[in-house]
């Protein structure tokens, strides 16, 4: 579990050995940049080995935590959460391991309150009420006589639910471990040790998190009372639901979740949850489509069944309110048919058509489908009666290569601040999805516990490429804002050292909204690792603007007026786009041969308005001036100015109205 320091010097060590590569001819070409590159390298060794990671923010810059996603330490400006993330890696685990004594966690003892029954604070929570009554904790070499970590590859076949209603979780457990190697990076070791101690690594608020956990466990009489191993002695299950615990308070705060969500927290992949509304021939044919394809892919799916008027578990063994892991899928006889496990791992299983002792199976097909008849919670549906009884599908783009990146984290945007921007740059050309996280709040009802947002990519304009592009944003063609946890903010491919911002709205006073958290994380998936950091809220307005700019000049769906023959050649163009709050007006004075002297006077209603200051080409914005809604303009011939007006927070909509007068001399 190495140490900054330890980290820090293997990476001296590999910048050692890529200079001394670089001095073979083959390297020659390259050199200087590449070079450059690792320059960049041993500086950021430095800030790791000086612990000064936060040292070069900006004071004028947004709130942000530092980038030590082992360690997890804050800014001190938010208290809370820093006692909150530290609590998850408290301690020197090195220093622990190699005194192979006995190591009990402080920050998550082995009580009631990490089980999360509280009579004195919640009333009904008690043991007894829960059904937790006679729960104990005891090590797993008190347990098993032999124990460890991993006594064979990970399997689905390992997972087996427990006590709690955890299914959402142990469902996307067994759809990672069709992939050891996915399980494997879940955790810091591959090993018990003497210690009992444990590190598994998960993306909470968006950042990759160490959390540390000793090998107490719960039982009820001589068995593991939560989750557990199929095979005894085996304690991956168990240690990882008890991490994911701690990382959430408490065993009692797990209990109902989003298996989305979930899959998202164990791999920083980005998830889709499709809500299956038909029943008929073609929505079959869909959902097939959408399953078999996603498997081959190597993504990984879940299926979820919310409530149902009639008793299903007792009519065909499919159990309400649980998730489901999906593990593969084929086409026999003319039939499509996918492959599904029940975490309980036991004999509630599927009644019907292609259940593990209908007709339809013949001894050749259960050889070419490795199937048997075991109460294992593993069973075949034809897809006509997946979409007839289950309620939705969930797909977690997991890529074995992928790269994932976060941003420090950020004090979200309220009405006084308007937006956050980031700036971001990929390394290389590759497909990436970006994303805008906020943190987790566990809460029964989410839709109360986030901040309603929006977030777009904007590619800036370049000496290769004038004009910016809006690459993407969330909340479909309106970009609306949405009430959610994780908020899509692109999907596309970023080119190679190309600058993109990253721009993110609330419309919400978090003053007036109470207790939630304020923060947010934007993190990149994909083929390419990408450098993003905060800009100062001075740097973020001067961003849009450019891009407002380019948008306004160059784009189709720009208005245009021009005037009459007997005006100068002076033209307005206004750009906006539908559902934003961001309204562009550009006013140039094109004309030739003549001396213009041109006033105009804009009238504007409820809006706020600025002027923006162009560079000398007029391509980017350098300043950003807030002006009265009657707004007096002179231009000189050749000259532009572009007005960004952005409607009133409780505005419906806003109005604006001009005034012009020129005088026209002849040289």
């Amino acid at each position: 579990m190495g140490s900054q320091q330890s980290v820090a010097g293997e990476l001296q060590g590999l910048h050692e050995k890529c200079v001394d590569a670089l001095a073979e001819p083959k390297g020659a070409e390259d050199a200087p940049r590449l070079r450059a590159l690792l320059g960049d390298v041993l500086t950021a060794i430095g800030r790791l080995q000086g612990g000064a990671a936060s040292e070069d923010a900006d004071e004028d810059e947004t709130e942000a935590a530092s980038e030590n996603p082992d360690l997890g330490n804050d800014d001190e400006g938010d208290e809370d959460e820093e006692d909150a993330v530290d609590e998850l890696a408290p301690v020197d685990a090195d220093a622990v391991i190699r005194r192979g004594e006995a190591w009990s966690d402080p920050t998550f003892p082995a009580n009631e309150a990490s089980l999360g029954l509280r009579d004195d604070v919640d009333e009904g929570r008690g043991p007894e009420s829960r059904g937790w009554g006679g729960v104990a904790w005891a090590r797993c070499g008190e347990l098993f006589k032999h124990c460890r970590l991993f006594k064979n590859a990970p399997s689905p076949f390992d997972v087996a639910q427990g006590g709690l209603g955890d299914c959402y979780l142990l469902s996307a457990l067994c759809v990672l471990a069709e992939r050891p190697a996915r399980i494997y990076k879940l955790f810091e070791t591959t090993e018990l040790n003497n210690a009992g101690l444990v590190g598994a690594r998960l993306y909470l608020h968006g950042e990759e998190r160490l959390v540390l956990v000793d090998d107490q466990l719960p039982t009820r009489g001589d068995n593991l009372f939560f989750a557990r191993s199929r095979t005894d002695g085996e304690m991956w299950v168990s240690m990882f639901e008890k991490a994911f615990a701690k990382a959430y308070g408490s065993y009692a705060n797990i209990e109902m979740g989003s298996t989305a969500r979930t899959l998202e927290t164990l791999t920083g992949a980005p998830s889709t949850t499709t809500t299956i509304r038909g029943r008929d021939a073609a929505a079959a044919t869909a959902m097939f489509e959408t399953i078999d394809g996603a498997l081959k892919r190597r993504h990984v799916v879940c299926l979820g069944m919310g409530d149902h008027p009639q008793d299903l578990q007792r009519l065909v063994g499919i159990v309400e309110k649980h998730a489901y892991a999906c593990l593969g899928s084929a086409e026999v006889q003319g039939e499509r048919l996918v492959r599904i496990r029940n975490p309980w791992a036991d004999g509630t299983e599927y009644r019907g058509k292609w259940s593990d002792d209908s007709e339809e199976w013949t001894p050749e097909l259960r050889r070419d489908l490795d199937h048997g008849v075991a109460a294992d919670g593993v069973f075949w549906m034809a897809i006509e009666d997946v979409v007839g009884l289950f309620d939705d599908v969930v797909v977690c783009a997991v890529d074995d290569h992928a790269h994932y990146c976060h941003s420090p984290r950020a004090v979200l945007p309220d009405a006084k601040t308007r937006l956050l921007a980031f700036e971001l740059r990929p390394l290389r050309t590759a497909h990436v999805v970006v994303t805008c996280r906020q943190p987790d709040t566990r809460d029964d009802d989410a839709a109360t516990g986030y901040h309603a947002v929006r977030a777009a990519v904007y590619r800036l304009p370049d000496a290769n490429s004038p004009a910016a592009k809006r690459v993407g944003a969330s909340g479909g063609e309106d970009h609306t804002y949405l009430v959610a946890r994780d908020v899509v903010a692109a999907d596309a491919t970023l080119h190679a050292n190309r600058s993109y911002i990253v721009v993110v709205e609330t419309f919400e006073d978090r003053e007036r909204l109470g207790p939630l958290d304020g923060t947010c994380v934007v993190s990149t998936y994909g083929g390419a690792t990408c450098a993003i950091a905060p800009l100062a809220p001075k740097q973020a307005d001067l961003a849009q603007a450019t891009c407002a700019l380019a948008f306004t000049r160059f784009a189709k769906d720009a208005r245009e007026s021009n005037y009459g023959d007997d005006a100068p050649s002076v033209t307005l163009r206004t750009w906006s786009r539908r559902g934003e709050s961001l309204y562009a007006m550009l006013y140039t004075n094109a004309s030739e041969g003549l001396v213009l002297s041109e006033r105009v006077t804009f009238e504007l209603e409820n809006c706020e308005v600025y002027r923006a200051t162009l560079d000398a080409d007029g391509d980017a914005v350098v300043a950003l001036t807030a002006v009265d809604p009657t707004v007096k303009v002179t231009l000189a011939p050749g000259a532009a100015t572009l007005l960004l007006i952005r409607k009133s927070p409780d505005a419906q909509s806003f109005g604006y109205n001009y005034r012009r007068a020129y005088r026209i001399r002849g040289h």
